[in-house]
């Protein structure tokens, strides 16, 4: 189904009801030092530059596909009450990371207020961004773990030892090249017939504004054949493991074209960044004193506390239909699992 139709009871009979997330909770106890962590990543589509059209994107209220940021903090609820009320987690050891692009102020302030408050890291942000490797990948993260965001830049990575090997030991992009037997090849801009020597933020489809950078040549032919870049070559920069094939095969074993590669390393997320996030979260968690964020509030409440300045957000909940998602079940959570179980 839909997140539209994601309820309370749908989180226990898809997520609680698995087999191997109850043998995991067996293990867990109250007091345990076990934690929980919910990453997501709502669509972009409406809120990215890269999606604008005439320069203006959507966003979050005229979007079709980012209105379904609202459904994140819900979610995030659910799954966090669930926990509670079973006494298997108390909620400081339950943590999100929620991952966006950049975006209109409007937009930023909806996704801070509807997830309490919480500022967002912002990577990339900084002049030239390719913080963590040679490419950029400008993205903000909100996280229970860090309510205070900021911005983070190459000697955060740098300090914490989970930038490219290449960004920490000031190699180039052609070395990157020759380690995936293209030695005498470069990156190259075709429009402008110049050479790059860092890359912008990724894409899904190799049309969008920016991405002609996504090209190489050979150095010594600057008239010559230009090809775009194995994907291996991609999820090297954006942090894949070797041997970079994770997008190679789908889970049948079917090997995926060089097009939809492309898309799916477009939608995911750097894995030089997942690891700053998961040591800044460990720091967290023996920080003494630490406080956890909880969304406290459910879109709907939140939208009526605010009606006079959220008069569009109240009509698109009502839309959407959230209060009766949020009554889809009868009792409390603890009677919704004894029911499922």
């Amino acid at each position: 189904g839909t997140a539209e139709n994601i309820s309370r009871l749908t989180i226990h009979r898809k997520i609680f009801s698995d087999d191997k997330v109850n043998s995991f909770l067996r293990l867990a106890a109250w007091d345990d030092e076990v934690h929980f962590i919910i990453i997501a990543g709502p669509p972009c589509q409406d809120l990215s530059r890269a999606g604008a059209k005439d320069g203006i994107t959507r966003g979050v209220l005229r979007g079709e596909r980012s209105v379904l940021f609202f459904h994140v903090p819900r979610i995030l609820r659910y799954i966090t009450e669930t926990f509670e009320d079973r006494k298997v987690f108390h909620y400081k050891n339950v943590h999100y990371i929620v991952e966006n692009v950049e975006m209109t102020q409007l937009n930023h302030n909806i996704f801070c207020e509807f997830l309490d408050d919480v500022k967002p890291l912002k990577v990339d942000f900084n002049s030239g961004g390719c913080s963590a490797s040679l490419m950029s990948r400008r993205r903000l993260y909100w996280c229970s773990f860090h309510r205070k965001g900021g911005d983070i830049g190459f000697q955060d990575f740098k300090k914490l030892r989970c930038a490219h090997p290449a960004k920490m030991h000031d190699r180039s992009l052609e070395d990157i090249l020759w380690n995936h037997g293209l030695g005498g090849y470069e990156f190259c801009d075709p429009k402008r017939q110049m050479k790059v020597v860092s890359l912008p933020t990724l894409t899904r489809f190799a049309g969008n504004v920016g991405q002609e950078k996504y090209n190489i040549r050979k150095k010594d032919e600057s008239d010559g054949d230009v090809i775009p870049p194995p994907m291996e070559v991609i999820e090297d920069l954006m942090g894949f493991p070797d041997p970079f094939h994770h997008t190679k095969l789908d889970l049948e074993g079917k090997s995926i074209i060089e097009k939809e590669r492309r898309k799916l390393l477009g939608n995911a997320f750097m894995v030089f960044h997942i690891q700053l996030l998961l040591l800044k979260l460990h720091d967290a968690m023996h920080r003494l004193g630490h406080e956890n964020a909880y969304v406290k509030h459910l879109p709907q409440d939140l939208a009526q506390l605010k009606k006079d300045k959220y008069p569009d957000i109240i009509d698109l909940i009502r839309k959407f239909g959230f209060d009766k998602l949020d009554n889809a079940t009868s009792g409390t959570l603890y009677e919704c699992w004894n029911a499922t179980s």
